[in-house]
């Protein structure tokens, strides 16, 4: 049985909160908190994409491509870095640089080769590497996230599709939707709901950028 999408999909949204912390933080000490926890839970996204997939057919070899991109990108090997250097030594790369006498303040990175000295900006161009990975996970590996709602039970009995299928799918046990004295009609929108993600806000608040 596959382990549920919503592993991967509330890492991103874990990371996305703890970046939206960030940048409205005004202590350095909340900011670093923040960023710690962002290169965590980043982390945790291509594992759980790896945990939920690892099965199914085709993903190691679409998995080794985007692996390979990350491996290739700078700023994907410095946040990784961060994140293990904050893990398992306590180092947090995050400072803070005075830019004028009024306190004006930004979040900067530190370290050799860093790519990206803005910590807002650099985290911010990391994440729409991760939700353009996950975003492709979820569609070329789950057929039925984010149900429209104009899907019904006939619509989805003539694809040659169940209620089981969605189930399977999503990890779920059979039969995990029928409950006591639930019509097939009300199974099927309680799937619907099941079924969102947060992957067409992220696309949005995080599109791919040009390096």
């Amino acid at each position: 049985m596959r382990k549920p999408f919503w592993l991967i999909d509330g890492k991103l949204r874990e990371a996305d909160f703890f970046l939206d912390k960030l940048r409205t933080s005004l202590a350095l000490d909340d900011a670093r908190f923040y960023f710690s926890a962002f290169v965590s839970a980043t982390r945790s996204v291509t594992y759980a994409i790896q945990a939920c997939l690892k099965r199914a057919p085709g993903f190691s070899e679409w998995y080794a491509g985007r692996r390979a991109e990350l491996t290739n990108d700078p700023l994907a090997k410095y946040f990784l870095c961060a994140r293990n250097t904050s893990v398992h030594v306590g180092l947090n790369p995050l400072g803070l640089l005075q830019r004028s006498m009024l306190g004006t303040s930004e979040f900067f990175l530190y370290g050799e080769k860093v790519p990206e000295r803005n910590a807002v900006a650099g985290a911010t161009r990391y994440m729409s590497s991760l939700v353009d990975i996950a975003g492709e996970a979820f569609s070329k590996f789950w057929s039925f996230l984010d149900l429209s709602h104009d899907v019904t039970l006939a619509s989805l009995l003539r694809d040659g599709h169940s209620i089981e299928d969605i189930e399977a799918e999503f990890g779920l046990p059979k039969g995990w939707s029928r409950g006591e004295g639930r019509t097939d009609e009300e199974r099927l929108e309680l799937l619907k709901q099941y079924s969102r993600t947060d992957i067409q806000r992220l696309r949005q608040k995080y599109p791919m950028q040009a390096n």
